[in-house]
């Protein structure tokens, strides 16, 4: 007897011989009892892989998979059955090589079957019921399936309103939200999946893949557990994938606890874990190499854009590294520091500006707004009003985002601190700071799989500290974002006027005035930023009373609104223009 190889042809030879013998249904286990009986197993055969299970069991288990394609097989309610082509088979073999070679033929032309003009989906099937761990005997019988416990007849391909209303005739006692996930996964099971998908499953931190190769088939099973199946080739049983190997994007889909859940946005990411097909048998050269996943990268900033911005390179590379490690950022500061500019100009030298959006918060801003809610629109039917589940700015970037982890995209939200923060983002605060989590979505749609925050997507805030101190910001929203300080009187912004006023050969007579009003305003938050003097216009004659009269006066009235301040005789041009130039204004 060879100890040292895995007698494959041997063994599938045997099962059909006991199966033959049997005359009828033999329950799986007993079939493989009698198969090793009838061959005396050698070492390897009866050493155990890493899920625990012999060798021998394991390679009949993908020959049955193939047996059952090829029509030479039944399985039923954990039996096994010989099939008249499966007995005409194993007559007309002249040996065990010639049988296995028939099978795998047999198993190539069934194969076929797959419709090669549908793209193939991912699914994750979940395999606890009832407390009872269904995945070692999915992977015995090799098979995955739902519960489907009270489920009344319905044929493959049916359509989800048929579905529905099987739901709520036999499931009548489930909460809505319970039904409608009910449909999703029943519908999914029944008429989404097909033969080619791919299919994915734990097991005791371990993930095991595989290929769906039957239709959905509905059966009696034990205490009713898995009254609805669908044939699987399970490919990983040997050499199942370490979850901590998994890509981030596809572990934070696993967080979600649904079932069945649609992992075709994930596909790319799994495919390489998913060992090519060997016949009947299993692939025997371990486990694939992960695949590489070019995750998005943001470019450092340059000498020449921090020249052009007029701004450290120190301070924006510093915005940029923030950006990298926390994903998200607030620019604060007075008016007029140039918070919106800078966002924008970031955003655009990170990523295409079609990547980027911005929104603007204020008080009325919603949850419904930012991410989706439901809207009216012109019924479908003609006539009247229906609602429907509407995008929101967030929803539509992150849609896009997913569709290309490798590229960065980029919300900018002004004025970020207007809005009620908790009101609006909702569930997905958590989000920010747990990117490889997920969550259910206040308006999930039926079934729907719980949401996660993509890597790729970066947000940049903005906030002006006159509307709102940082103190009173609300404590989550700090813990989440990295904070930097944009301050007139402070670098980096400290010294922006003048230099702009010397690139452009002006004079810089308004530097100095932007000084020394400062230096009056005591409350550091309602301090002016250059900004308000950086425009053309403030330089042409009259343009500088202008801008004075018309834009920064009006914040001063407001800051001292109720205080006995004379807000001109203190802060007026006159007054200034005396302070900095005492032999009178040029």
């Amino acid at each position: 007897m060879d100890e040292n190889v895995l007698r494959r042809p041997l063994l599938v030879k045997a099962l059909l011989e006991v199966l033959d013998d049997a005359r009828g249904p033999i329950r799986a286990g007993d079939a493989l009892a009698r198969v090793a009986e009838r061959v005396g197993l050698n070492g390897v055969e009866v050493s155990r892989n890493k899920t625990g299970h012999q060798r021998y069991t394991t390679a009949l288990q993908f020959a049955t998979t193939g047996m059952k394609k090829a029509g030479w097989l039944v399985k039923r309610g954990g039996t096994w059955s010989l099939t008249e082509s499966g007995r005409a088979e194993l007559r007309k073999a002249n040996n065990a090589q010639d049988l296995l070679q028939a099978l795998n033929a047999a198993y190539a032309t069934a194969a076929e079957d797959v419709d090669p003009q549908r793209p193939p989906r991912a699914w994750l099937v979940r395999g606890t019921v009832k407390g009872h761990n269904l995945v070692p005997g999915w992977l015995e019988e090799g098979f995955c399936s739902l519960a489907a416990t009270r489920l009344g007849p319905l044929q493959p391909g049916v359509e989800q309103d048929e579905v529905r209303q099987a739901v709520d005739r036999d499931y009548g006692f489930l909460s809505y939200s319970a039904k409608s996930v009910q449909v999703f996964e029943l519908h999914a099971f029944l008429s989404l999946m097909a033969p080619g998908d791919l299919v994915l499953t734990p097991l005791e931190g371990d993930i095991h893949l595989g290929v769906i190769v039957g239709d959905a088939d509905q059966t009696d099973s034990p205490e009713g557990l898995s009254n609805l199946r669908r044939d699987v080739e399970w490919r990983t049983l040997d050499e199942p994938v370490d979850y901590a190997d998994l890509p981030e994007r596809v572990a934070a889909r696993l967080s979600d606890q649904n079932t069945l859940v649609d992992l075709t946005a994930e596909l790319d990411d799994l495919l390489p874990f998913l060992p090519a097909p060997s016949g009947v048998g299993p692939v025997e050269s371990g486990q694939p190499e992960p695949a590489k996943t070019h995750e998005a990268t943001l470019r450092d900033v340059t000498a020449e854009f921090a020249d052009e911005l007029l701004l450290s390179r120190d301070f924006l590379q510093e915005a940029v590294e923030l950006l990298r490690e926390r994903r998200q950022i607030i620019l604060y500061g007075p008016p007029g520091t140039g918070k919106t500019h800078l966002a924008q100009q970031l955003a655009w030298h990170l990523t295409d500006r079609s990547k980027v959006r911005l929104v603007q918060f204020h008080p009325a801003y919603s949850y419904e707004d930012f991410f989706e809610g439901f809207r009216p629109a012109a019924s479908t039917e003609g006539s009247g009003v229906a609602f429907r589940l509407v995008p929101g700015p967030l929803r539509r970037l992150v849609d896009a985002a997913q569709q290309n982890p490798e590229l960065p995209y980029v919300l900018i939200i002004d004025e970020i601190n207007r809005a009620n923060l908790a009101k609006v983002f909702g569930e997905l605060y958590f989000l920010l700071e747990y990117r490889n989590h997920t969550v259910s979505l206040t308006y999930s749609e039926d079934g729907a799989s719980d949401f996660s925050m993509p890597k790729n997507v970066f947000i940049i805030g903005t906030m002006n500290t006159a509307d709102r101190s940082i103190a009173l910001v609300d404590a989550a929203m700090r813990r989440r974002f990295a904070f930097l300080e944009l301050h007139p009187t402070e670098p980096p912004v400290e010294g922006m006027l003048r230099q702009w006023l010397e690139r452009r050969d002006l004079d810089t007579a308004p530097a100095a005035l932007l000084d020394e009003l400062n230096s009056r305003i005591e409350d550091r938050d309602f301090r002016i930023g250059p900004t308000y003097l950086m425009r053309p216009a403030v330089h042409q004659p009259g343009g500088l009373d202008r801008v004075w009269r018309t834009s920064i006066l009006p914040l001063l009235v407001e800051h001292h609104y109720g205080e006995n301040v004379d807000v001109v005789e203190t802060y007026g041009l006159p007054a200034l223009w005396s302070a900095v130039n005492p032999n009178g204004e040029p």
